[in-house]
């Protein structure tokens, strides 16, 4: 999960996984991701459809899910970091703000590359 910096889906996990071990089954994989997810050393990220990915990466940072293949891709510098605390609760009626996660729209690289606009 960590090597990639597109958060990948049980599905992707459980190929990459096979490639390497060989006899590792998709509920052995999903049984580790749930685990992960319990002690929050992972985070699931939703998508545009199912199934939801996963992220590793615990760092501050924000993601850019792909309308065409619905693949999130990390976003190395968080645009969320960009506001203070101050900025933020000001914004929101003085409300204690803990955190900010930026949503962007559009289409990735990859598929833009292939023509996949979606228009």
């Amino acid at each position: 999960m960590l090597a990639t910096t597109n958060p990948p889906t049980a599905e992707q996990l459980h190929r990459a996984v096979r490639g390497r071990l060989g006899r590792a089954g998709l509920a052995t994989v999903d049984r580790n991701l749930r685990k992960l997810l319990a002690e929050r050393r992972a985070i699931a990220l939703a998508t545009a459809g199912p199934p939801a990915a996963v992220d590793g990466r615990l760092d501050p940072h924000d993601h850019f899910p792909c309308r065409t293949c619905g693949s999130p891709s990390d976003l190395v510098a968080p645009i969320a970091g960009e506001f203070s605390s101050r900025d933020l609760s000001r914004i929101v009626g003085g409300h204690r703000v803990e955190g900010l996660t930026a949503r962007f729209r559009g289409i990735c690289d990859a598929c833009t590359s292939r023509g996949g606009a979606g228009d």
